[in-house]
């Protein structure tokens, strides 16, 4: 009874994620050609890839017999991969790489290390979808300790200077005070459920040496905030325009 309390308490399995396409013979060759990997046609309209775990279905649901057509994601697909540069040369000459800059002024196209520690690149398939691949050696997994106490602490200081130069970008025309930017009170105050207004030079500091572990997780999360409003401000002005 009590081994299925716990097989139970570990929470589901994610195993299988869908990727719509439009074009399953593109696509199928698309994704061989960039994974590395051929994959198995399952269907008329899905081809699986075994990534790790999970599997990746590309899916086509005019080819499948289902009467609408497919829709990109609005979000990133992240793989970890163990040689980075060797998917982004296939990446480059697929074609797609994002010609966006990120967080800390970094070309998202390109292989950087990004804020909260990973070094990755970003792109987008030819139907839209938007992926990132990451150096499996570097991937962030918000709070997981895969080491001892002093590991946790070196990855929180780590964190801390990667937030520091987070809050050099994001508080123009407060850089000398970062505590008194409204934006930067603003994401504190979403994330950290503080009282931001009033925050002291004081506040701000021992606000980040106490959450000095959760750094990485906040930076992750501002990047996706980010990166959701620009997605949100052109897709306004596409339906505008």
């Amino acid at each position: 009874m009590q081994s299925k309390v716990n097989e139970v308490s570990k929470g589901p399995r994610l195993y299988r994620i869908i990727l719509p396409v439009s074009d399953i013979e593109q696509a199928a060759q698309y994704y061989t050609d960039l994974l590395g990997i051929e994959g198995q046609r399952i269907s008329p309209g899905r081809h699986y890839f075994d990534c790790g775990d999970v599997i990746l279905a590309v899916y086509d649901p005019r080819a499948d017999g289902d009467e609408r057509d497919a829709a990109p994601l609005p979000d990133h697909v992240y793989f970890a991969v163990p040689d980075l540069e060797a998917v982004c040369q296939r990446a480059e000459r697929l074609g797609g790489l994002s010609s966006e800059m990120g967080d800390g002024g970094k070309p998202m196209g390109r292989i950087e290390t990004r804020p909260w520690g990973e070094r990755s690149f970003y792109m987008k398939d030819l139907f839209g979808n938007p992926l990132c691949f990451v150096d499996e050696q570097t991937v962030f997994a918000g709070g997981r300790v895969c080491g001892g106490s002093s590991d946790l602490i070196a990855e929180g200081q780590g964190a801390l200077i990667y937030a520091l130069r987070y809050f050099w970008r994001t508080a123009r025309g407060y850089r000398l005070r970062p505590w008194r930017s409204p934006y930067l009170r603003w994401r504190m105050e979403t994330f950290f459920g503080v009282h931001a207004e009033e925050l002291t030079r004081g506040q701000f500091f021992r606000l980040l040496w106490r959450e000095r572990r959760r750094m990485r997780s906040f930076l992750a999360w501002a990047h996706e905030m980010e990166q959701g409003a620009r997605t949100g401000s052109r897709y306004r002005k596409g339906v505008g325009g």
